[in-house]
C-alpha cells in the first residue's frame, strides 16, 4: 500500500488496514513494560505528594525517581471482575493508553552525583533504573540533535521510545496511530510534571534516529525513539533549524561509539511481522541533519462564524497535582448527566490551548479546539470552535447533534447523551508533509496527544472525567464543522463531564 494511502486510511478508514480475520493472541501477549535482565538501581517509593522544590541543586537520584514515577510509574491496580481473580486485573499509570498497553518506554541520559553518568532505562515494573551504557555523551547527543541545543548544562535527557509490538499484537496497523498519540500523551504528562518541580523541559522531535537508537542500544525496526527531552534547572538555549550547521550523519556517529545489546524480556514467544508499520517508520527516520527543517507556521483556517460568545476568566483549582493525577479517569459507561458552567468551560479551553513551549513559537498553531456543547450554562446547543486569542466561542451551527454524534461511534460504549460537552482537536494530519515527509504524521499525532493529556488533567482538576476516543466516523463529524474542501479533520474526540465510578475494584500503588 502506498504510504499516502496508508495514512489516509489510518485516519478515516482504519477498518481497511486491519485484516478481517485478525485474532488477538492474549496467551502470548507482551508485557506492558520492558524488563532488562541486568542489575537494577532501586528508586525510593516514598513518593512525596508535593513535587515543588525550593533549592536549585542538581536533582538527587531519589528526586529523579519521583519525577519518573509521576510521569510513567505504576500508580493503580484495577480488577475487572468479581469475584476477584489474580489474572483479571490491569496495572495503570497517570497517563491513559489505548487498551492500557503502554507502547512507550523511557530512557535517560543522567549526570548526577549519586550514580555513574550514563544511559539508563526506567524499569517501570520495579521502579528502578538499569544502567545500559556508562560515560559522558554530551558531544554525541549534541551532534545527534544537530546542535539544536546546548546539552552540557542539562542534568538529564529523557528519551521517549515506541516498542512497536507492544500494541501491534492487538491493534495491527492501527497501532501506528496509537503509538504517536500515546507518545504525545506521555510527553504532555512529562511537561506538566516538570512544571511542578520546576524543571526546564524542551521537546525535540527531529534528530538522527538511528544514532539515538544506537546510543540507547535499540534495534530501529523493533523499538525506536520518538522524542528527545533535555532537562535543566535554567532555561535552555535553543537554535533554529534554519541556522545551518555542519552536516552530520547517523552512520558517522554510530561508528564512533561501540554497539551495545543487552538481554531483556517481553514475554511474547512469537512476534509477528508488521511490514506496513515498519515501512512507514523507516521512511520517517532522519539519517542526516540535512533532513532537519523548521516546521511551517500553518494556522488552522477560521471556521465559519455565526455568533461569538466571550468567555469569563478561568478558575484556579485548589487540588494538589497528585490528587488531579490520581483522580484522572476515562469514565466510559460511567458518565452521568450533568451540566458545565461557563467558567469551567473557559478553564478547560483556555488552559489546554495556552502556549508554554517557548522554544517552539508556533508549536500548536495548526491545531484548534472545537466541540459540541450541549449542557453549558447560557450557551445555546451547537457546534463551536474556540479562539484562544480572543478567549471566545464561535458558533458554527446551532442545534441538537447528539443523535448524529452517537451514530458516528463505531463502538457505542459511551452514551454521549450523558456528556455535557464533546470536544475535538482539529488539524491537518499530514501538515508539513512536503518538507518532513511521513515523519510529519507522527509529529502531528504527538502534538495532539500533548493537548489531550493537558485537557484531561484540567478536566480532572474540575471534577470531570474525559474519555479520548478514536472509534468514530471522522468524516461524518467533520461535516458538522463544515470542513469539506479543507485539509482539516477531527483528529480525536474527547467527551467530558461528570461521572460516577461503578463496577470495578481498584487500589492505589502509592507507598
Amino acid at each position: 500500500m502506498h504510504l499516502h494511502t496508508f495514512l489516509s486510511h489510518l485516519q478515516h478508514h482504519p477498518e481497511t488496514i486491519r485484516p478481517s480475520d485478525w485474532e488477538v493472541n492474549w496467551n502470548d501477549a507482551p508485557l506492558p513494560f520492558k524488563q532488562y535482565i541486568l542489575p537494577k538501581i532501586a528508586l525510593s517509593m516514598e513518593i512525596p505528594l508535593d513535587l515543588k522544590r525550593e533549592s536549585s541543586h542538581i536533582p538527587t537520584i531519589d528526586e529523579i525517581g519521583y519525577f519518573l514515577w509521576y510521569i510513567y510509574g505504576l500508580t493503580k491496580i484495577i480488577h475487572t471482575s468479581y469475584p476477584i481473580k489474580e489474572e483479571q486485573y490491569t496495572l495503570r499509570r497517570f497517563v491513559p493508553s489505548g487498551g492500557a498497553l503502554y507502547p512507550n518506554e523511557l530512557y535517560l541520559y543522567l549526570k548526577t552525583k549519586d550514580i555513574p553518568n550514563g544511559i539508563y532505562h526506567y524499569d517501570v515494573s520495579h521502579h528502578a533504573l538499569v544502567l545500559l551504557r556508562e560515560g559522558n555523551f554530551d558531544s554525541f547527543l549534541a551532534e545527534a540533535l544537530g546542535y539544536q541545543c546546548d546539552i552540557s548544562p542539562c542534568f538529564a535527557t529523557v528519551f521517549v521510545s515506541v516498542f512497536f509490538w507492544k500494541n501491534f499484537f492487538k491493534y495491527h496497523n492501527f497501532s501506528y496511530r496509537l503509538q504517536g498519540l500515546d507518545s504525545g500523551v506521555l510527553l504532555g504528562q512529562l511537561l506538566e510534571v516538570a512544571k511542578q518541580i520546576p524543571y526546564q523541559a524542551t521537546i525535540y522531535d527531529q534528530f538522527l534516529d538511528e544514532a539515538i537508537n544506537h546510543l540507547l542500544g535499540l534495534s530501529t525496526n523493533q523499538e525506536s525513539t520518538y522524542a528527545v527531552i533535555p532537562l535543566s534547572l535554567t532555561p535552555q538555549k535553543t537554535h533554529h533549524l534554519s541556522i545551518k550547521q555542519e552536516h552530520i550523519t547517523s552512520h558517522e556517529l554510530c561508528v564512533s561509539l561501540p554497539k551495545i545489546k543487552h538481554p531483556y524480556q517481553m514475554n511474547s514467544k512469537k512476534i509477528l511481522p508488521y511490514p506496513e508499520v515498519e515501512k512507514i517508520h523507516l521512511s520517517s527516520i532522519q539519517t542526516t541533519t540535512e533532513n532537519f527543517c523548521d516546521s511551517k507556521s500553518i494556522c488552522s483556517p477560521i471556521l465559519h462564524r455565526n455568533k461569538c460568545i466571550t468567555l469569563p476568566p478561568n478558575q484556579t483549582s485548589s487540588l494538589s497535582f497528585y490528587t488531579i493525577c490520581q483522580n484522572r479517569t476515562s469514565p466510559g459507561q460511567d458518565f452521568r448527566f450533568g451540566s458545565i458552567s461557563q467558567p469551567q468551560l473557559a478553564t478547560l479551553l483556555q488552559k489546554t490551548m495556552e502556549h508554554d513551549l517557548h522554544h517552539l513559537e508556533h508549536y500548536f498553531s495548526d491545531l484548534k479546539l472545537a466541540g459540541y456543547l450541549h449542557q453549558v450554562d447560557e450557551v445555546p446547543k451547537g457546534m463551536y470552535t474556540y479562539d484562544v486569542q480572543t478567549h471566545s466561542l464561535h458558533l458554527i451551527q446551532e442545534g441538537n447533534f447528539h443523535v448524529h454524534l452517537q451514530q458516528c461511534l463505531t463502538d457505542a460504549h459511551i452514551n454521549l447523551f450523558q456528556t455535557p460537552i464533546c470536544l475535538h482537536i482539529i488539524g491537518d494530519p499530514i501538515a508539513n508533509q512536503e518538507t518532513l515527509g511521513p515523519r510529519s504524521y507522527r509529529m502531528q499525532q504527538m502534538k495532539t496527544g500533548i493537548l489531550v493529556q493537558r485537557l484531561l488533567l484540567i478536566a480532572s482538576s474540575l471534577g470531570f472525567g474525559g474519555h479520548p476516543l478514536l472509534g468514530y466516523d471522522a468524516k461524518s463529524v467533520d461535516q458538522l464543522y463544515q470542513l469539506d474542501g479543507t485539509k482539516q479533520t477531527s483528529l480525536i474526540q474527547i467527551p467530558i463531564g461528570p461521572f460516577q465510578r461503578y463496577g470495578q475494584y481498584e487500589g492505589s500503588l502509592h507507598a
